[in-house]
């Protein structure tokens, strides 16, 4: 027993010589913790890692202690990398993406790029990139995971509607951003949408108005649904075009203290009925526009509620080389309304009905081919003698005379001809057929609308 006792205490004297003690030898203060547990962490830790990657999770780590979803901590390879993405030349596959309470959620597709030939809606979930969980990703890390070089490929983990797991690979495409698009419809009333707000969209809807007044429109829609928000100086600039010269937006801090408030010394550009279009994906910069057109009354605001993020974040470059993202500010509308986590509220609520009213009567990621049978097959041979493929008689049978109109089909208008239609393929068919395109209640109130303030005008 006594040779047991003598072993014990010679096994406490080795560990305690073993764990260095350095309580007593230097100055602690609230942050010595940090600087006690990382010393530890050396010394005695089965699987120890080096210093530096300490110090990173410890700087993730304050961040994530946070109230704050848009915080986020870059090191420098990840800075350069994303910087790199956002300033260069970088390949997309063409997705514009929103973090909700659910996930991040597609929220539009851009035309002619790569996602636009896949399964991928409006509205599915992305649960991972090349494999990497993003539930606990920042948007703009995510972006950095699904952004790289023109070419190259990346896989997509896709929730779609009703819970349905699906793996895309996408092939990374040359992005350009054109985030201004209009055209005239219902001949004098003009139509402009914004995808997103960057460094030229100040620009560009300068130009968008002059055609759309050359062209002799009298009332204008303005189109802001699924837009993400983006550059704080572009939606200031696009307030500025379309409202009084007077306050645009109040940003408090800490404790509701005024930081800033932005004025516009710009005059109007437009003197004509306005109509604005948003919907639950309308955040940010988008909100600060509608908010502006909204409290002066320049403008109508039809459709959804937007989704409420009315906050500044500051990117601070740190001496590791790295930055973080930090939200330091709300703004509030010109009539002081708060708008984060609450959104704006349209002069008139109308439901979404884009993509509802000709739905495709087989199920997403169906594909049909040689020998398919079934009212969908029937439905596809109704569209393929309708724009003159002549695919013979619609009885829902996918035989010879189908087969050789959806080649034609996909020969005129598709990239791959195989004779076989999937969901993108379909999509891609129902652009060209006449009087298919989806409704849109949204846009025909918007357009009812101008066309009653119109008549309400006085004669010249």
């Amino acid at each position: 027993m006594r040779i047991r006792i003598v072993l014990i205490g010679v096994i406490i004297a080795i560990l305690l010589l073993t764990i260095p003690c350095w309580a007593d030898e230097v100055e602690k203060d609230e942050f010595w913790p940090l600087e006690e547990m990382a010393k530890y962490i050396e010394a005695i830790a089965l699987n120890p890692v080096e210093k530096e990657e300490l110090i990173e999770g410890a700087l993730r780590g304050m961040l994530s202690t946070l109230d704050d979803e848009y915080a986020v901590y870059f090191d420098e390879q990840q800075k350069e990398e994303f910087d790199t993405a956002m300033t260069g030349s970088f390949g997309a596959v063409g997705l514009i993406i929103n973090k909700k309470q659910q996930g991040v959620t597609v929220v539009r597709i851009l035309d002619n790029m790569p996602a636009e030939y896949t399964n991928i809606v409006k509205g599915d979930f992305i649960a991972a990139v090349d494999g990497i969980d993003i539930n606990n990703m920042s948007i703009k890390e995510v972006t950095a995971l699904i952004r790289g070089d023109v070419g190259t490929t990346v896989t997509l983990t896709i929730i779609h509607n009703g819970g349905n797991k699906e793996e895309i690979e996408l092939t990374r495409d040359v992005f350009e951003i054109q985030s201004v698009h209009y055209k005239t419809i219902c001949e004098n009333i003009g139509y402009i949408r914004i995808d997103i707000f960057s460094d030229n969209t100040l620009d560009n809807f300068k130009l968008a108005v002059q055609e759309i007044k050359d062209s002799n429109c009298q009332g204008l829609i303005l189109d802001l649904r699924d837009n993400p928000g983006g550059k704080l100086t572009a939606g200031l600039a696009i307030s500025s075009a379309l409202t009084p010269k007077d306050k645009l937006l109040t940003v408090k801090g800490r404790n509701g203290k005024v930081i800033k408030e932005y004025i516009s010394k710009a005059s109007p550009i437009l003197d004509i009925p306005l109509v604005v279009l948003i919907n639950e994906n309308s955040a940010s910069a988008s909100e600060l526009v509608t908010g502006a057109i909204k409290d002066y009354g320049t403008g109508t605001i039809v459709g959804k509620t937007s989704y409420g993020k009315a906050t500044m974040q500051q990117v601070i470059p740190l001496s590791n080389g790295g930055e973080m993202k930090i939200t330091y500010a709300h703004y509030l509308t010109p009539n002081g309304n708060m708008i984060d986590g609450i959104g704006i509220t349209p002069d008139v609520i109308v439901e979404d009905t884009r993509g509802q009213a000709k739905k495709i009567l087989y199920q997403r990621n169906e594909t049909l081919s040689y020998g398919s049978r079934g009212e969908a097959v029937k439905v596809l041979q109704q569209y393929l003698n309708e724009l003159d493929f002549n695919a013979g008689k619609a009885d829902g049978i996918f035989g010879q005379g189908t087969l050789q109109a959806v080649k034609k089909m996909q020969q005129a208008y598709w990239h791959t001809v195989n004779g076989e239609v999937d969901q993108a393929v379909m999509n891609e068919l129902l652009k060209h057929l006449p009087g298919h395109e989806p409704q849109d209640a949204q846009l025909d109130k918007a357009i009812e609308i101008v066309k009653e303030k119109l008549a309400e005008k006085p004669a010249a």
